[in-house]
């Protein structure tokens, strides 16, 4: 079965790869992006990064900002 997998993909990135002239730049990197999204998830990585901060969180790296830039 990985072995039929991995035939079929190379076939279907081969399509892509004769195809890849004809197409606009947003099909592009719609193709790629979603070709790199499977690739992470098949490596077993994330396909997207999130930080999810809390408000007092932003205001301290706010804070954190200005001093570096008064710093700097």
């Amino acid at each position: 079965m990985q072995a039929a997998s991995i035939n079929l993909s190379q076939k279907r990135l081969q399509q892509i790869e004769n195809r890849i002239d004809k197409t606009s730049a947003p099909q592009a990197a719609m193709v790629y992006g979603f070709l790199r999204d499977k690739e992470r998830v098949d490596a077993g990585g994330p396909t997207e990064i999130r930080a999810n901060l809390t408000r007092q969180e932003i205001e301290g790296l706010d804070v954190l900002a200005a001093i570096l830039g008064q710093t700097l």
